[in-house]
């Protein structure tokens, strides 16, 4: 099994407190005696699945990784992400302790269930049948032909220029600093929190950060109270809509649902 890590992973890594380097690395030394056998038939029978991201956690050091295959079908375990820098969660906020927030005690906000909310049923919420919400037909929604959406050349709306939208310098806006943080979290289906999330401009943009405070990508508001997601490249990597209880579902390009935002 080839074991290797994305660029983010290890410009991250290389930062970190010594102590938390040599944790990883003796974690690193017990992957790699593991019998790839059993991976390979946990991945095949269940248990693991491929490309689905995974945390492995050391003290406050959480470690994003997951299982994939390389041009020549070898198995590979990649490492995504990393953070030392989680964020205290309000439990209200948390859908692991509130089940009202929670779609699987809740099947009202869950797409699984509720058809309303879920895309492959619900054509006004799927962009491969509305238009007004697909950024390649609606351009107002695109930030490669609308720069006022688009943080490469908006700087009001950029936090490398905009301290005040900076989680870095504005503890306002950092979960971390401040246990009444207005903005949303990000988890995935596991329930784990990934990123926190900062609206602007009247809640028509959302900024996407990880618990290191790095920025990941950003959102545009459409016309049916849900969102664009893009990339900082302006690539369309998804979209999320509501869920008709003041919180979101996070779908791919495929419309999977693959995450919930509260």
């Amino acid at each position: 099994m080839k074991i290797l890590a994305t660029k983010k992973f290890e410009d991250k890594l290389a930062v970190l407190d010594e102590n938390y380097k040599k944790a990883f690395f003796d974690f690193l030394a017990s992957l790699k005696q593991r019998d790839e056998s059993k991976i390979i038939e946990l991945l095949s029978h269940g248990g693991l699945k491929l490309d689905k991201l995974y945390v492995y956690k050391i003290g406050d050091l959480r470690l994003f990784y997951n299982f994939t295959k390389d041009n020549e079908d070898n198995l590979v375990l990649l490492f995504v992400d990393l953070t030392n820098t989680v964020a205290p969660l309000n439990s209200s906020r948390d859908p692991r302790f509130n089940s009202t927030i929670n779609p699987r005690f809740n099947s009202v906000i869950n797409p699984s269930f509720n058809s309303t909310i879920n895309p492959r049923f619900n054509s006004l919420i799927n962009p491969s049948f509305n238009s007004t919400i697909n950024p390649r037909f609606n351009s107002l929604i695109n930030p490669s032909f609308n720069s006022t959406i688009n943080p490469r050349f908006n700087s009001v709306i950029n936090p490398s220029f905009n301290s005040t939208i900076n989680p870095r310098f504005n503890s306002v806006i950092n979960p971390r600093f401040n246990p009444q943080f207005s903005g949303f979290y990000y988890y995935d289906l596991d329930l784990i929190p990934l990123e926190f999330i900062i609206p602007i401009q009247n809640n028509d943009i959302l900024l996407f950060f990880d618990f290191s405070n790095t920025f990941l990508k950003f959102g545009i508001k459409h016309n049916n109270n849900g969102y664009v997601i893009f990339d900082l490249d302006n690539n369309w990597i998804g979209h999320i809509e509501s869920n008709k209880k003041n919180g979101f579902n996070y779908f791919d390009l495929e419309n999977n649902w693959i995450g919930l935002i509260t």
